[in-house]
């Protein structure tokens, strides 16, 4: 169940936060339309929206249960196509399983509120404020860094090179402590004096040089092993017992043929040099004389080129980048001639194998970079040396700081805080046993869950169906008047479709009431069922949002009666339904959904009752400790009557007001009494008199303009002149609280509300 619902940052409620807090299992919300109903509904359906990240929903014992919302959304997503998603039931002939099922979920909540009842010894109640044993447990913990950090101040100017990391926050400070306390001491660790600490810590944690990392030194091993690769000495020639191998190799241009040959297949027969009719099978012995050994080899001196190129690369980056650095332990122009030395030698390589390359039957020989590469590491080694001068230099120093350090922390963990210490690990050992039991008994309840919830799961499978749906629903159309259509199974699928009496679609040609009577009984089914065959026994919240508007009265205490059964099963705590919120602008169906005899001037124990505004273009909500909603009528003027600026959406209740007063109660015909109003005020008036004529609104929206402050004003002003012209201002003087003399002439026009 819901206890909390905190709104911010979404839609009109962005003013501030606005929590819905303490609600019950039933919760009634009254609002006009664009006040920020939907809203609510929304945030309840999906709070993991991305929209929503600012609103939180507080779950009774932490743990949430489904959420079935009915609103303009639901309608849309499944009745927008011909068929509809079936809803499973357990069938009234399965009575062995109902009834195994209803143990099955007795166990499931008496389990349940065994969990929460832990989970509230062990966290507490105000599920904002960490409680219970883990709560003690916090305030020990609190309690203990105080103390921790009064040492840390204490100890603060002489030894703030030993609390170095740990001055400027708390909780640091005290896993330090705890880290301390836990170590042992390293090997021939003494417990100094505080006087000879205070002492050594004037030098040792005075100005000192840090330790300093060696210069790596880039190996070109793999460089210099390539440059003596056998392929640079091997001639690469074609195959020669080939008719044109006496010649290619007589001539020595196997090169030169090589690179010619790709020109033949553009020179139709011809020789691409002298014109000359070439022989037909000359391509083919060329073909042939550079055969697959001659590819191969080819193929290996590019990659040589290849892997030479990229050796070289990452050796002269390597060696660069002291240079980039300008490392200040480096002769800097040194090693760059030498590198530069190195570079000069490696790019006269690859000039001659770039020559290999093209020329395959030259052989090359490399001259070797070993020399030239060893040499530049000459400059780094000497750099290197002085590193590690430096950093012998500076050890003793940092030895000793080491050591200080880990005294000081022993003198204020072992010394100073050992009584506090051991007062708090010997309580909070205590409350971590009962805490380690409370969660050991939570996974136990809840594996016990898991283990009913799966046994009902496989019930279901076996009892459920979505034909009792169909039949219920059917019986409930027909005693209620609505014998034009029907709800039907769609063959042997699991969904249902809307038929006429003949058989045809009734989806397109529902009426608004009939539309919106049909949409509610599928949902009413579906919160005490699934949408599978499995669930339908599942703890779930219920949220209907303006499930009626404008239906006639007698479906509007169908839908209510309807709604007073699932309000009456969660008061029984039977069926799935644990909380239902009923959210809607309709006077009417507040009172009647709402009514209870048991009722007096407060909410009873387990409902509670709010109004939804929209103040400024703002959204907020408002708790009552009853039923705010006295009387329809008398409900629209004190919307007038409120303090502050009109709200936009007032045009409504101001049609609301003269359609009751003028057309129901006193039967009067407002379609000439325009023409005793000003020219400029006549359009005005004409308005308000168009929606009066224009009758009930949309099934699951209201009638609304937006108008501007002045537009606003206007419109209250005619609307109080209406009253005046028609001889009835004593009324709206007496709904609108004002001062007025009483007379005879007054009262008689005056209707009571």
């Amino acid at each position: 169940m819901i206890e909390t619902i905190r709104l911010a940052g979404v839609a009109t409620y962005v003013q501030g936060p606005q929590s819905l807090r303490n609600l019950k299992g039933v919760n009634y919300l009254y609002g006009a339309n664009g006040s920020g109903k939907t809203t609510i509904s929304r945030v309840i359906a999906d709070p993991a929206h991305s929209d929503h990240s600012h609103c939180t929903l507080t779950w009774k014992g932490g743990r949430p249960i489904d959420a079935l919302v009915y609103n303009r959304d639901f309608v849309e997503e499944n009745f927008g196509g011909e068929d509809i998603k079936g809803v499973f039931t357990v069938g009234k002939r399965s009575v062995e399983a109902v009834q195994e099922i209803a143990r099955l979920k007795s166990q499931a909540t008496e389990l349940i509120e065994k969990i929460a009842d832990r989970r509230s010894t062990l966290k507490g109640t105000d599920l904002e404020v960490v409680g219970g044993k883990l709560g003690e447990l916090a305030e020990l913990g609190k309690k203990l860094q105080a103390k921790c950090w009064q040492q840390k101040v204490q100890h603060e100017g002489q030894f703030a090179g030993a609390l170095e990391g740990y001055r400027n926050d708390k909780s640091k400070f005290l896993r330090k402590v705890l880290e301390t306390r836990s170590a042992t001491p390293a090997s021939g660790f003494r417990a100094a004096a505080i006087d000879e600490m205070r002492e050594r810590a004037k030098t040792v944690y005075g100005p000192s040089k840090a330790v300093e990392s060696l210069i790596p030194n880039p190996s070109a091993a793999r460089l210099v092993a390539l440059e003596s690769s056998p392929i640079l000495a091997k001639v690469v020639v074609g195959k020669k017992d080939v008719d044109v191998a006496a010649l290619i190799e007589k001539l020595g241009n196997s090169d030169w043929v090589k690179q010619g040959q790709p020109y033949l297949a553009e020179s139709a027969g011809a020789c691409p040099f002298c014109q000359q009719q070439l022989p037909h099978n000359l391509e083919d012995s060329l073909s042939k004389y550079f055969d697959e050994a001659f590819l191969t080899d080819t193929a290996a001196i590019a990659a040589l080129e290849s892997e030479y190129q990229r050796e070289a690369h990452v050796w002269l980056m390597a060696i660069s980048e002291p240079l980039n650095a300008k490392h200040p332990r480096v002769d800097v122009e040194k090693l760059r001639a030498l590198r530069d030395a190195a570079s000069a030698r490696i790019d006269a390589n690859l000039l001659l194998i770039a020559t290999k390359r093209r020329e395959p039957s030259r052989p090359v020989a490399l001259q070797s970079s070993a020399e030239a590469t060893e040499a530049t590491l000459a400059p780094l080694s000497i750099a290197n040396d002085a590193i590690k001068a430096h950093n012998l230099t500076v050890a003793n120093l940092v030895t000793e700081k080491a050591r200080l350090t880990t005294e000081v922390w022993h003198h204020i963990v072992d010394v100073e805080l050992k009584a506090d210490l051991d007062e708090h690990f010997r309580k909070a050992t205590g409350i971590q046993r009962a805490v380690d039991r409370l969660n050991e008994q939570i996974d136990k309840f809840e594996n016990d869950v898991k283990t009913v919830e799966a046994k009902i799961q496989d019930l279901e499978k076996e009892a459920t169906s979505v034909q009792p749906t169909v039949d219920e629903i059917n019986k409930l159309l027909t005693s209620y008047g609505f014998t034009s259509f029907s709800i039907e199974r769609d063959g042997s699928r699991d969904r249902y479709r809307l038929r006429r009496a003949d058989g045809s679609s009734a989806r397109k040609t529902l009426s608004e009431g009939e539309r919106t009577f049909i949409t509610f009984l599928y949902f009413y089914f579906l919160a005490q069922g699934s949408a599978s065959g499995t669930g339908t026994q599942n703890e779930r919240v219920v949220v209907l949002d303006d499930p009626v508007s404008s239906l006639d009265s007698d479906v509007l205490f169908i839908v209510s009666s309807l709604i007073h059964r699932l309000i009456e099963s969660i008061r029984r705590r039977q069926g799935p339904v644990k909380q239902l919120f009923v959210l809607t602008h309709n006077v009417h169906f507040h009172k009647e959904v709402s009514f209870d005899s048991n009722r007096k001037k407060v909410s009873l124990q387990d409902e509670t009752f709010w109004i939804v505004r929209k103040v400024g273009g703002h959204s907020c909500v408002e708790f009552h400790d009853g039923n705010p909603v006295s009387s329809s009528y008398e409900m629209l003027w004190t919307e007038l009557r409120r303090p502050g600026p009109p709200q936009p959406g007032v045009q409504n209740t101001l049609r609301r007001i003269l359609e009751t007063y003028f057309k129901i109660l006193g039967g009067w015909d407002l379609n000439k009494l325009w023409e005793k109003f000003e020219p400029a005020d006549q359009p005005v008036c004409k308005s308000l008199f168009s929606w009066v004529n224009a009758g009930s609104h949309g099934a699951l929206d209201d009638l609304h303009l937006a108008l501007d402050d002045s537009s606003i004003e206007r419109h209250l002003r005619v609307f109080k002149k209406v009253f005046e012209v028609s001889e009835h201002l004593p009324h709206y003087r007496m709904m609108m609280r004002e001062a007025v003399e009483a007379t005879e002439e007054a009262s008689k026009h005056t209707i009571p509300p």
